[in-house]
């Protein structure tokens, strides 16, 4: 089998094909296989076993030439040296994150009776030259008479150890497999493997990173924050919003990056006027159309008041919502004695007042026939 070496380019094409295509299907923890591929560096390890594999090269293509390990004379049970396949040639982006890594090893057993029989004893990872992580061999089953693939692994396991770009790119990188077998007088069983080949899964991390994102009910408002790190040029952040009943989701604010940094604060405050379940999340979109999404929070808004201000305490200016359209605003300090303050009008029923030049303590705001406290510090 002609081995293929993946290409950073035409994977970007190629996710970019599936965005278009798939929209709001490509979702956080979305993982990706490279191209199945052959090793190109094959050699029996006698760190194990006391029989070795020969041929040792046949086992890079699938081309009916096997490395093989056979019992011999003076040795008819035990388990054979490792046979080791590095040298995968994967180029797994770098900010990626490790999902899984499928192995298939196409094998067959010759010279087997009922009693006589070759199995596996160890199928393990090579991370830097060295042997790791779980046994996924098939340790409990004869191998057949005719060449056969053999999966070990999966698009999500690991193999016990942990694994980077850094690590499955490097040519040192590879698996490992040790057979156990069994024979008779005058029946000699020998293990043959044509092929093996691997498969590498991973989640494209995208550039911008997410370190939280909160949402809290305060007054009539939901106030939205989140934290990013690692952010790169070019990205886009949705902050969106899910109505009970509703089938789609909303984009309430857009967040253009427009240079890469080590991250920011954002914070967002969306006033609700309908009581019912409401649900945020952010969409971040990065240069190459990959798409993520953030954790869903969810509000319960039980109905508006009349009347509120927000943030309080608070130091430099206040928001003011109120349920119907605002006629008049005035303030009073504690001895009612009215303050003068600039108010900003943001809406028929919002204003936002600049509470700066206040002194400290404590005030009123009466906004037409209603009253809300609030505290300068």
């Amino acid at each position: 089998m002609k081995s293929i070496t993946t290409n950073a380019s035409l994977l970007r094409f190629l996710l970019i094909y599936l965005s278009l295509f798939t929209g709001n299907h490509l979702l956080k923890a979305q993982c990706y296989a490279t191209s199945t591929v052959n090793g190109s560096t094959a050699f029996n390890d006698n760190t194990i076993g006391t029989l070795g594999f020969s041929n040792v090269n046949n086992a890079i293509t699938s081309d009916n030439n096997s490395a093989t390990a056979t019992a011999i004379v003076s040795l008819f049970t035990g388990s054979s040296n490792y046979l080791k396949v590095t040298g995968f040639g994967f180029n797994v982006p770098s900010y990626s994150s490790i999902c899984g890594v499928v192995v298939e090893i196409e094998k067959k057993a010759s010279g087997i009776v009922v009693f006589a029989w070759i199995r596996d004893n160890e199928v393990k990872l090579v991370k830097g030259n060295t042997i790791t992580g779980n046994n996924l061999g098939n340790t409990g089953s004869d191998w057949g008479g005719t060449d056969t693939y053999v999966t070990h692994g999966a698009s999500n396991n690991l193999w016990g150890t942990t694994l980077t770009p850094a690590d499955v790119n490097a040519s040192d990188f590879g698996v490992a497999i040790s057979t156990k077998f069994n024979g008779l007088l005058g029946v000699f069983p020998s293990a043959q493997i044509d092929n093996i080949r691997m498969t590498v899964y991973y989640n494209p991390v995208l550039p911008v990173h997410l370190v939280s994102f909160d949402a809290a009910l305060k007054n009539n408002n939901v106030l939205l924050n989140w934290k990013t790190a690692d952010e790169e040029m070019n990205d886009l952040m949705v902050l969106q919003r899910l109505e009970l009943g509703a089938t789609d989701w909303k984009d309430i604010a857009r967040y253009e990056i427009k240079t890469n940094n080590n991250g920011n604060e954002y914070n967002y405050t969306d006033p609700l006027i309908k009581n019912g379940n409401y649900s945020y999340r952010l969409k971040i979109i990065n240069n190459v159309s990959l798409i993520q999404y953030s954790t869903v929070k969810n509000i319960t808004f039980a109905g508006k008041t009349i009347l509120s201000v927000y943030p309080n305490p608070s130091s430099n200016y206040i928001t003011i919502n109120h349920s119907e359209n605002i006629k008049s605003i005035q303030l009073h300090n504690l001895f009612w004695q009215e303050v003068k303050a600039t108010i900003q009008r943001t809406g028929n029923s919002s204003a936002k007042v600049d509470i700066s030049g206040l002194p400290n303590g404590m005030y009123f705001a009466t906004v037409d026939n209603h009253r809300v406290k609030f505290i300068k510090e």
